[in-house]
């Protein structure tokens, strides 16, 4: 009597027999690990730093608006024409004169002056 239950396929001679899949454990193409990153070709720029000329153009620029506007919200009053004008003015003056000496600062450490 013969056993029907798993029977076996017929082996053709011209095909070569099929490879199992790779089980898990089993990597066809093993690459090796990579301990070390590649080294990257450009250099990051280092934290940004507000420079201290802009940051006093800035507390400069808000003084002076805060008196100009003092001036004109308020009224035309004596008090309000001297913070406005004879503050507010020089506060603004003095803020383009910093911000401007920052920019070329700038451009003279870029190389471009």
């Amino acid at each position: 009597m013969t056993d029907h239950t798993n029977p076996t396929p017929p082996q053709n001679p011209e095909q070569p027999n099929p490879q199992p899949p790779p089980t898990k454990e089993e990597n066809p193409n093993p690459t090796p690990p990579n301990p070390t990153p590649p080294e990257k070709t450009t250099s990051t720029p280092p934290p940004f730093q507000i420079p201290k000329l802009i940051r006093i153009s800035s507390i400069c620029t808000i003084l002076g608006l805060l008196c100009t506007s003092t001036f004109l919200l308020i009224g035309f009053n004596p008090w309000t024409m001297g913070l406005g004008f004879f503050l507010g003015v020089p506060f603004l003056a003095l803020a383009i004169l910093f911000y401007l000496i920052a920019v070329l600062q700038d451009l003279h450490k870029q190389g471009v002056l």
